[in-house]
């Protein structure tokens, strides 16, 4: 099954975003002081950004796949909501101390031409960002994991910044004097922009915010497709972590029996899940037309 297998990539997944991000991260620190590019260490600052993100993947899905109990009624998926919000929280603080330096180097005119190692650098983190980010967002999709997900598209910028940082290497060569920290200053508003979107994201999924649209519209679909309905009143559907609660409030006629009424339930949960893996707890609610 398509679904068990991603979730037995969850973990692999996780481990090899740790060590390349954190392989990637210390070479650019150590090539952004050695080369003198303040580009390359922006980067370097997303790669850690990146084996974070990675990390958190780990510690939420051991508490994820724990089953509901008495203090924890609904699960604990949405630990991976908090998670991301933390995490969120720590980067922001760390790429606005970030951007106040290079405004400064920028504002006091500070610049020297970095060494080509760093566009071997940029050249590698490329290539590794964007393997790592296939592989993250074909797990993240299956498993509707938010922090696999992010971690995805935390590499995917990764690689966006490198090649960033690759341009500015090039251009200050060729005697455009300060792209370096331009550079640095766009990639540090980019992270603003990528880590800003996953902490609106996190909050909304601790807030119960309405889970997307086009979900809604394929369980409506489905309903339709069951004669004995004859109407929707109501669709919510709701994320906690990597699975979706959904509370239906559907019209039938009013000479159904009881047992008439059990039946079609069990039909359009059974359904639903057939169709929507992600979908684990189904709430149905029955009233007559016209009531």
């Amino acid at each position: 099954m398509k679904y068990s297998h991603c979730e037995e990539c969850v973990v692999k997944a996780a481990w090899a975003g740790v060590f390349t991000s954190l392989t990637l991260a210390l070479l650019k620190y150590y090539i952004g002081w050695f080369g003198g590019s303040a580009g390359v260490t922006a980067a370097a600052i997303h790669s850690t950004i990146c084996m974070v993100s990675s990390a958190s993947i780990l510690f939420t899905h051991s508490f994820a796949k724990r089953g509901e109990d008495e203090r924890f009624p609904y699960g604990y998926g949405k630990i991976e909501f908090v998670a991301s919000s933390v995490v969120s929280l720590s980067i922001l603080v760390v790429i606005t101390v970030f951007f106040i330096s290079n405004m400064r180097a920028l504002l006091q005119e500070l610049h020297h031409v970095p060494h080509v190692t760093t566009a071997v650098i940029a050249i590698a983190s490329i290539v590794a960002n964007e393997s790592l980010y296939r592989y993250f967002h074909c797990v993240g999709n299956e498993m509707n994991s938010v922090t696999v997900k992010a971690a995805a598209w935390a590499v995917r910028s990764d690689a966006f910044t490198s090649l960033a940082v690759l341009i500015g290497v090039i251009g200050t060569s060729l005697g455009i004097r300060h792209l370096d920290p331009v550079i640095a200053i766009g990639i540090t508003l980019f992270l603003f922009y990528i880590v800003g979107g996953h902490l609106i994201h996190s909050v909304r999924g601790l807030m119960d915010y309405s889970s997307d649209e086009e979900l809604s519209l394929r369980i409506k679909k489905l309903i339709k497709s069951v004669k004995t309905i004859t109407g929707i009143r109501s669709i919510r559907a709701r994320s906690m972590g990597q699975i979706i609660k959904v509370d239906l409030e559907l019209e039938v006629e009013s000479n159904l029996t009881v047992e008439e009424v059990d039946k079609l339930e069990e039909e359009v949960a059974v359904l639903i899940r057939k169709h929507e893996k992600r979908i684990k707890d189904i709430s149905i609610g029955f009233v007559t037309g016209g009531n």
